[in-house]
């Protein structure tokens, strides 16, 4: 605790998906719950895979998860706006598929 009452917590103490959650529930808060849910799994099953790829090779500038996340979600959150290509009047299935495509890219 410092002096000013704040609390600190280390990136690594708190984790990635605590971030990807808060992410998705504040900045991605129109698309539905199953939607969010469906993004939820893709961090859970690709992000750890695509860091422990990235941390294979030397970086030339070092980076922490934490980074690596927030970069994600502001790409994926600009990707995945209506002016940007992506059509929200599709039916669910649809929809989510189109998701998975930019979260692949």
């Amino acid at each position: 605790v410092s002096r000013c009452g704040m609390v600190y917590m280390s990136a690594d103490t708190v984790g990635w998906r605590a971030y990807v959650e808060t992410w998705l529930q504040t900045k991605m808060s129109h698309l539905d719950e199953s939607t969010r849910t469906h993004l939820l799994a893709m961090f859970d099953i690709l992000l750890p895979r695509g860091m422990a790829y990235a941390r294979k090779y030397e970086e030339p500038i070092p980076t922490c998860d934490m980074n690596l996340t927030a970069s994600l979600c502001y790409l994926f959150e600009i990707l995945a706006r209506e002016d940007s290509g992506l059509k929200y009047d599709q039916d669910q299935e649809q929809f989510q598929k189109s998701l998975e495509k930019i979260f692949i890219f």
